[in-house]
């Protein structure tokens, strides 16, 4: 069963990446994810996302899309409350990881192994 009052808030342009988050963390934590592509999407999700207990941002959401950084921006602007985490695929040498890591949030490389995402968000979600 789901913990509806447990969410993550997945953030990311790649179906695949949100669909095997979601399978991970329900399977595993036995929480509701929210998973949006976009941030039209994410702008529809609104309440779901601003109550998710951790937000998990691609740092680079594709061509003609705010990145993870702007999101993360969006997020503070509407007060929200939990934990910010960015993923990404790119090295260190792009503006958008530069400009990641200027903000002071954590920064995590895809792949991430399973054990490695759900040791970064038990201490946020109460879980041991």
């Amino acid at each position: 069963m789901l913990d509806e009052t447990l969410s993550v808030a997945i953030v990311d342009d790649s179906d695949e990446i949100r669909a095997l988050m979601s399978v991970v963390l329900q399977q595993e934590l036995g929480i509701e994810c929210v998973s949006v592509g976009c941030f039209t999407d994410l702008i529809s999700q609104r309440s779901r996302i601003l109550s998710s207990k951790v937000v998990i941002l691609d740092i680079y959401m594709g061509p003609d899309q705010p990145d993870g950084v702007d999101i993360a921006g969006w997020l503070q602007r509407n007060e929200y409350q939990g934990k910010v985490v960015f993923l990404t695929g790119y090295g260190k040498g792009t503006p958008q990881v530069a400009r990641a890591l200027e903000s002071g949030l954590d920064i995590f490389q895809k792949p991430l192994a399973v054990d490695e995402l759900l040791s970064l968000l038990r201490p946020h979600l109460g879980r041991a």
